[in-house]
């Protein structure tokens, strides 16, 4: 039927129509789109913010402009690139206040500034919902890709999971008494990152300037859809032997009765990196990370075999589903 189409499908679907682009642009697939360019690549990537689907309670215009931005950041941070520019369009519902322009404005300034990028240009159009869209780029010598992982390397991923799955369900389930006074400091932890996620450009930009990664993406869409990627771009297999998970989620989990797998493997809006990288590097990952006093955890190994994720326990292995937070989806709540 074709109104219960997944993205994946669509995006499937219109590559066959088009055709893969022709060199000097890389084959679509990856994080971000690329071309060469001199002794360089040109590095371009789109995203688009929807208020219908992406703006949960408690999250304002500027947050929501930060976002914006903020989505495509991260994946030029798995790749190891620093962006350069972008260009906003926006599709603005009647009426059109001008407090709300500000805020929008606010956000793009404030996320510019602290992604060191410039705002260059765009476009307006009046919609019937709020729409953002990001047109980011930027030029590096060697962005990561997903198909760059090998048997023996290490998976990592750059935080732990599950914080952004419980911001949501604490912004859903009451929306109007949500305070920071109210909350723990973990709770108030998983509220912010939804409202103001932190994409690991510093730390993406020094494992790539140090060359220590074979394979690297964003983890915006869950962490298990974004390990299978990994392992079917690669064709490898990959076991989870330590899910990036902590005391506090496994608590708050338990206390509401979510499924703790479901929130760390299958939740998203985590602007995390998940890679793969050789044995002999990671202590010099482990010190970079250190440095910039930031996270970076192991939680499996790459093996041979056919493209699957697997989890492995002391007693027992399956095959993690392969699914996480995608438009369209059936999995997918609206916000």
């Amino acid at each position: 039927m074709d109104d219960i189409l997944e993205e994946t499908e669509i995006v499937r679907i219109i590559l066959r129509v088009l055709g893969q682009p022709k060199p000097p642009f890389a084959p679509i697939g990856d994080d971000v789109a690329m071309m060469s360019y001199g002794n360089k690549s040109l590095v371009m990537k789109t995203d688009m913010f929807v208020g219908s689907t992406d703006l949960p309670p408690g999250m304002n215009l500027f947050h929501a402009a930060r976002k914006t931005v903020v989505m495509c950041v991260s994946d030029f941070a798995a790749k190891g690139i620093r962006p350069t520019a972008a260009m906003i369009s926006l599709g603005l519902k009647r009426p059109i206040h001008k407090n709300d322009i500000v805020q929008l404005a606010k956000g793009f300034r404030a996320a510019a500034k602290e992604f060191g990028l410039s705002i260059i240009g765009g476009d307006t159009n009046e919609s019937n919902d709020l729409v953002i869209d990001c047109a980011m780029f930027g030029f590096g010598r060697r962005p990561i890709l997903r198909s760059g992982a090998k048997p023996g390397d290490i998976v990592i991923v750059t935080g732990p999971f599950g914080y952004t799955s419980l911001g949501l369900h604490i912004l859903l389930e009451n929306p109007k008494t949500v305070t920071n006074s109210k909350l723990t400091a973990f709770e108030r932890e998983c509220k912010n990152l939804v409202l103001l996620p932190r994409p690991q450009l510093a730390l993406g930009l020094a494992l790539t300037k140090a060359k220590l990664l074979n394979a690297s993406m964003d983890s915006s869409d869950g962490l298990a859809l974004s390990l299978w990627e990994l392992a079917e771009r690669s064709n490898v297999e990959i076991n989870i032997v330590r899910p990036p998970e902590t005391e506090e989620t496994r608590s708050y989990a338990e206390k509401y009765g979510l499924g703790l797998e479901e929130v760390v493997f299958h939740g998203g809006e985590e602007y995390e990196i998940v890679a793969t990288l050789p044995p002999e590097n990671w202590e010099r990952a482990r010190k970079i990370a250190q440095r910039l006093d930031s996270n970076l955890i192991p939680i499996g190994k790459v093996v041979k075999g056919s493209p699957t994720v697997r989890r492995i326990t002391h007693d027992r292995s399956w095959t993690l589903e392969k699914r996480g937070w995608t438009h369209f989806s059936r999995h997918s709540a609206d916000c």
